[in-house]
């Protein structure tokens, strides 16, 4: 130990005595599985949201083929 540190008798908070039979109930409420919450269901995407699809999968298919296709891969 340290010349300089103080040893500690008391803890720097107190805390509340709790009797056995209220801290078994705590014990057990901190057990208890709580239902997560529903997310909310979004809406269908719409005609816009279908077309950004297609050009993304159209582009990652066309992606490293080369020229005229050269380089694609299947």
């Amino acid at each position: 130990m340290h010349v300089t540190a103080v040893p500690l008798h008391q803890p720097s908070t107190s805390a509340r005595e709790v009797p056995d039979g209220e801290a078994l109930a705590l014990l057990l409420d901190l057990m208890v599985d709580e239902p997560a919450a529903v997310p909310a269901t979004p809406g269908t995407p719409g005609p816009r949201w279908a077309a950004r699809v297609q050009e993304w999968s159209r582009r990652a298919s066309a992606w490293g083929e080369g020229p005229q296709g050269a380089w694609r891969a299947w």
